[in-house]
C-alpha cells in the first residue's frame, strides 16, 4: 500500500512503521525502519516509540538494539518529548540496562509515564526486583502512581513472589482511591493468588462490583 502511494506523507510512513512492528519477526520493525530511511522519510515523533516497543520485546541478544535507535532519536532531535524519553526507559529496562534506563528517566523529568515505563520495562524483562525497587524510588522523588503504575507494580510482586510489598502496594492503592479500577482490582486479585494467599485473592474476587 505504501509503494502505492505517490506522494507519501510521513504519517504514511510512521503507519508503515508501526504496522511492521505487529508483525511476527522480530526483525521486522527494524528492516521498515531502515526501508523507511532508504525511501527518503524523516523520521517523527510517532516513528521511534513503536520502534523502540519493538526492540524491547526482542529482549536478550537485542540488548545492543536501544542504543542504536537512541542514536537516532538524538540524530533528528526527537528525543525530547516525555513520550519518546518513556519509550526509551522502557526498552533499556526490557533489555536490562538499568543504567541507561535511569539516564533516560532523568530526560523524561521523572515525569509519571516514565516512571511507569521504567517499572514496567524491568518487569517485562523478569527483574522483578528491579521493577519493585522502581516502584519505592517512584514514590521516593514524590511522583504521583497511576492506575497503570499499580497494575505494573502488582504484576510484579506476584511474579517475584513478594507478599510483604504487594500488601504494602494494596494498602496505597486503597488510600489512593483508584480501588475501583478494573485493571487495579484483576492486578490485586492476580498477585495475591500468585503469592499463593488465596484466602485474600478470594475476599476481593467477591467484593468486585465488575469482574472480567
Amino acid at each position: 500500500l505504501l509503494d502505492g502511494i505517490p506522494r507519501r506523507a510521513p504519517p504514511a510512513a510512521a503507519g508503515y512503521r508501526a504496522a511492521s512492528e505487529l508483525a511476527p519477526a522480530d526483525g521486522d520493525a527494524l528492516a521498515a525502519y531502515a526501508g523507511m530511511l532508504a525511501r527518503g522519510f524523516r523520521p517523527d515523533a510517532y516513528t521511534f516509540p513503536p520502534l523502540l516497543k519493538a526492540v524491547a520485546r526482542r529482549g536478550g541478544p537485542a540488548a545492543a538494539a536501544p542504543a542504536a535507535v537512541h542514536a537516532h532519536v538524538v540524530k533528528f532531535g526527537l528525543g525530547r518529548g516525555a513520550h519518546e524519553a518513556s519509550a526509551l526507559v522502557a526498552a533499556y529496562a526490557a533489555v536490562g540496562d538499568g543504567a541507561a534506563a535511569r539516564a533516560a528517566l532523568l530526560d523524561a523529568r521523572g515525569a509519571p509515564v516514565a516512571w511507569n515505563a521504567l517499572i514496567s520495562g524491568h518487569c517485562r524483562g523478569k527483574r522483578f526486583g528491579e521493577s519493585s525497587r522502581a516502584f519505592a524510588d517512584m514514590v521516593r522523588a514524590g511522583a504521583a502512581p497511576t492506575p497503570v503504575t499499580y497494575v505494573s507494580v502488582l504484576s510484579a510482586c506476584g511474579k517475584g513472589r513478594d507478599l510483604l510489598l504487594g500488601v504494602q502496594v494494596h494498602k496505597r492503592v486503597v488510600e489512593s482511591g483508584v480501588l475501583l479500577d478494573l485493571k487495579v482490582d484483576s492486578a490485586l486479585v492476580g498477585m495475591y493468588a500468585e503469592c499463593a494467599d488465596i484466602d485474600s485473592a478470594w475476599r476481593l474476587f467477591e467484593d468486585m462490583e465488575v469482574r472480567n
